[in-house]
């Protein structure tokens, strides 16, 4: 196995002075309400920075603030999420993220969930189930290619944590594992021996996500907006079926060991192809899921028309 985009010590202030940097070129747009960073930067060097952005409702923008600013790449992993002002109301409801810090702009009171508490856990099931299933099939991938993405492994090895609370899990193997690579992010660079203790959690880590999603589709299925065969990416499909199965089709040859790593991996996604087989439906008229998969779907027009260089902050499977 090759473990490749291994995380570089960073400073503090190199953070800090990227979100000053960031809020300050965002500020200068007429469009934008309010700024919010999303959680903290606990490990540096590992922590990317998460912003969400809230724009006046019709206001449009265009550019790609990563680009346009010269965001610092390596902080910022991902496009910054985005919002119109009516829709960063409703999406209290439909997303779980917690620690939200103003950074520009006047701040919304906070907003109470209009949801019930059995609705609330059922949304919590279906997101945690989400993030699941990519990482199942991302980690799959991986493990196919012989490389493992090492900061992207510290960062949702993380996010897992939260899935299993969702999921009413403290306890069993996977449970142990994944707070074994918490702990393995909190002292990365100070373990002698942090590459293999590495590969050592991620070698079963998707077989142990394969078997919870076993067990849990035995109670209740994914619920997807729809049942029909859907793209996840550019090389992989998600087939509705009874049995979890990643099935592939491609070869990793040898001879791409010329090229860096990050191209390498690439050129691997063009000469592979994945079909992930699992069981899916779409929620009843009314649901609580049904009415979250409205809501994206109405955010996701709205912002491809206002706002296509920002993310919707709500869901872990890009279904398109």
């Amino acid at each position: 196995m090759k473990i490749i985009d291994i995380p570089k010590q960073v400073s503090r202030k190199v953070y800090e002075d990227a979100i000053s940097d960031m809020v300050k070129q965002l500020s200068k747009l007429d469009a934008v309400h309010s700024v919010y960073q999303i959680g903290s930067v606990s490990h540096l060097g590992i922590s990317d920075i998460d912003m969400l952005v809230v724009f006046h409702d019709d206001a449009k923008c265009h550019i790609d603030v990563r680009k346009s600013f010269g965001a610092n790449s390596y902080l910022f992993t991902h496009s910054l999420y985005g919002c119109s002002e009516s829709h960063w109301k409703e999406l209290q409801d439909y997303t779980f993220f917690h620690n939200y810090r103003i950074l520009y702009g006047k701040g919304f009171s906070e907003l109470s969930s209009s949801l019930h508490d059995h609705q609330i856990v059922k949304l919590q099931r279906q997101i945690a189930i989400e993030f699941l299933v990519k990482n199942y099939y991302t980690l799959s991938i991986q493990r196919k290619y012989k490389m493992v993405k090492a900061r992207s492994f510290l960062l949702e090895g993380k996010a897992l944590i939260y899935d299993m609370e969702f999921l009413g899990i403290h306890q069993g193997e996977l449970w142990d594992l994944i707070n074994r690579i918490i702990e393995l992010r909190s002292n990365w660079f100070t373990l002698k021996d942090s590459k293999k203790e590495m590969l050592d959690c991620f070698q079963p880590l998707p077989d142990l996500i394969k078997e919870l999603l076993i067990k849990e589709f035995q109670h209740e299925p994914l619920f997807l907006p729809i049942i029909e065969e859907v793209a996840l990416s550019k090389n992989v499909r998600l087939v509705n079926h009874p049995v979890i199965t990643l099935k592939s089709q491609g070869v990793v040859p040898l001879t791409l060991g010329f090229l860096k790593e990050r191209k390498r991996f690439n050129a691997l996604h063009r000469l592979n192809k994945f079909e992930l087989m699992l069981p899916y439906e779409k929620p009843t008229l009314g649901d609580v899921n049904n009415r979250r998969f409205d809501f994206l779907s109405k955010v996701k027009s709205y912002n491809s028309r206002f706002l296509p260089n920002f993310l919707i902050p709500a869901t872990s499977l890009k279904i398109s």
